[in-house]
């Protein structure tokens, strides 16, 4: 498998973009989607949201911590 540095911050932010164009599209009435869905949805937007700087500022000293 190839392993790209800040695959999971790439990883993290097309999962979070995506779920937030979804529920964009369904609040201007081009999706309809369940309520069920729409909370799942916006509770993953709540727990990715946060992690994603986690991981930028983890990926930033891994490149500082190289160059040593």
């Amino acid at each position: 498998m190839i392993w790209i540095k800040g695959q999971r911050t790439i990883i993290l932010s097309v999962v979070a973009g995506l779920v937030a164009v979804l529920l964009q599209a369904d609040y201007q009435g081009v999706l309809s989607l369940s309520p069920l869905l729409k909370l799942i949805m916006q509770l993953g937007l709540t727990v990715l949201l946060p992690m994603i700087p986690i991981y930028l500022r983890k990926g930033i000293n891994d490149a500082f911590d190289s160059r040593k």
